[in-house]
């Protein structure tokens, strides 16, 4: 996250790092940092938006390798 911001992270930074990674799959937070970089949207705000979203939604993580990112999981 660091090397992708360009800038150290702070302290609530690095704790909600921790928060994401003790409630998602590691692959969730690669695919949320991607996201944030191909939109220039470079802030926590942004990325924990999506990984809600994402959660909300149901979206797989092999969806998200497939790159479907939007996409309700299919029952």
């Amino acid at each position: 996250y660091e090397r992708e911001f360009k800038r150290p992270l702070s302290a609530s930074e690095i704790a909600k790092l921790n928060d994401w990674i003790m409630r998602v799959d590691y692959g969730f937070l690669i695919h949320a940092l991607r996201e944030a970089l191909i939109y220039r949207k470079l802030s926590f705000a942004y990325i924990d938006r999506v990984l809600a979203q994402w959660v909300s939604d149901g979206v797989t993580l092999d969806q998200l390798n497939a790159g479907k990112r939007h996409e309700a999981q299919e029952n």
